[in-house]
């Protein structure tokens, strides 16, 4: 005989279990999901190679260089053992080979000579560099020198006295005595006296 009291009374126990599942699974869809960050996010964040460098230039490159500069070459004979009268109109040597050979050619370089009293600088002539390269020295330690020559060069015929000239005495003083040898020129006031000198009349010889 079937016990009807039994199931009757099971039947409230179902229902309550059925209303606890249903307010959990409610409570479950309620929870805000984690977001989960865009994987294009991640790959950006994410560097794969080496940085780029923050400028154009790469580091180790040599530097361009920008038109034809002016240079002064001071011929001192008591390191050469000889005067700038008898050196080439168109060929000077440097001891600074912290200079980039190829950026000399083009450039205008102007020879003067120290007296060998040291009283008196001359300027002997100028020319246009075609060619710079290391080589041995004429003087009489015969070391590595970075030589500059070209072929277009001038030869006053009677060197110009500079002493006394208010541009060259300004130059003389800011590089201590002229014994430094090869000089870049940026100073305007002295690259204009250059110049006039290098068209005035009739005081040259071209050679080469």
């Amino acid at each position: 005989m079937t016990n009807l009291r039994g199931i009757e009374m099971s039947k409230p126990r179902l229902q309550k279990k059925k209303r606890s599942a249903t307010r959990a699974a409610a409570s479950t869809s309620l929870r805000p999901k984690k977001e989960q960050e865009p994987a294009t996010l991640l790959n950006l964040n994410t560097r794969t190679g080496p940085p780029k460098p923050k400028n154009s230039k790469a580091r180790g490159t040599k530097p361009k260089k920008t038109g034809q500069r002016t240079w002064i070459c001071i011929h001192i004979p008591e390191k050469m053992t000889y005067g700038a009268a008898s050196t080439h109109p168109g060929r000077i040597e440097t001891g600074k080979l912290e200079l980039i050979p190829e950026h000399l050619v083009g450039d205008r370089i102007w020879l003067v000579g120290k007296s060998e009293s040291g009283d008196f600088y001359d300027l002997y002539g100028h020319f246009i560099a075609d060619s710079a390269q290391l080589g041995s020295s004429d003087g009489p330690k015969k070391d590595t020198k970075l030589i500059v020559s070209g072929q277009e060069c001038v030869r006053f015929r009677e060197p110009i006295r500079l002493n006394g000239l208010s541009w060259w005495t300004r130059y003389a003083k800011d590089f201590q005595g002229l014994s430094h040898g090869l000089q870049s020129v940026k100073d305007p006031t002295v690259m204009g006296a250059l110049e006039g000198l290098r068209s005035a009349s009739g005081n040259t010889n071209r050679a080469g």
